[in-house]
């Protein structure tokens, strides 16, 4: 069966920044972010094992990431 995607050899991955700085906390860092962007965030935290975040809700508009581990 034939796939729908073309595939591409020899395309550099674009540089810059993280859009939000996890790699970056130390234990007990944190920073707010919309809480819209609440599932991006919670979905990234969890790719940067062995480091542990925890995400809570801190107003109507906003939430709060903190490096606990």
């Amino acid at each position: 069966m034939a796939t729908a995607f073309k595939i591409d050899q020899n395309v550099p991955m674009p540089t810059g920044r993280a859009l939000y700085p996890l790699g970056q906390l130390n234990i007990g860092d944190s920073f707010c972010f919309p809480l819209t962007k609440r599932a991006s965030v919670s979905s990234l935290a969890a790719t940067y094992a062995p480091k542990k975040f925890t995400v809570r809700k801190i107003s109507d508009t906003e939430c709060r990431v903190w490096r606990i581990a």
